[in-house]
């Protein structure tokens, strides 16, 4: 696993800033993009979608998979930021960088090669543009937050970094 070799080669007292999507994240439009599949009959693409969105940790989970890295409590701190992006339109939406390079990559891996990514996402837009007519499209983004402080198990003079963190 990535994390446990970056954590296994920081030096001691080295810091690790990481942001990642959590549990929740993308579910909008997501729901709309599973209702396309199933219309679709694309039952393993459907599959697929729903294997990626169970893997989006919560918070507690994104913890525990940091001290199963061997990270030790007070050199973690995950923050939890829960914020909207909003879209005129689906065209929008599908072509904003921060989909167009973070999820749509995703979504087009989930399509595979069981069906036409450019009809698929088109029905999407379509979709997206009909449930929303006249409204602003709302997407939430549930992001991890992380900062760990590479210890290795040594004690360092001074307080560890979660207790230098919400000391402020």
């Amino acid at each position: 696993m990535a994390g446990l070799e970056v954590v296994r080669v920081g030096k001691i007292g080295g810091r690790i800033l990481a942001t990642v999507p959590l549990h929740g994240t993308w579910e909008e439009v997501e729901d709309i993009f599973a209702e396309i599949l199933r219309d679709a009959g694309m039952t393993a693409a459907l599959r697929r979608l729903e294997a990626l969105r169970a893997i989006r940790p919560t918070g507690p989970q994104l913890g525990k998979m940091l001290r199963n890295l061997g990270a030790v409590e007070d050199d973690y701190v995950i923050e939890h930021e829960r914020f909207q992006l909003l879209f005129p339109s689906g065209r929008e939406f599908l072509f904003a960088p921060v989909i167009e390079h973070g999820p749509l990559q995703m979504w087009k891996a989930v399509i595979g090669k069981d069906g036409a990514p450019q009809e698929l996402f088109w029905r999407l837009k379509e979709a997206i543009d009909t449930y929303y007519a006249g409204h602003v499209l709302a997407v939430t983004v549930h992001a991890g937050l992380i900062h760990v402080e590479v210890a290795k198990g040594t004690a360092r003079p001074g307080p560890r970094l979660a207790a230098r963190f919400w000391r402020h």
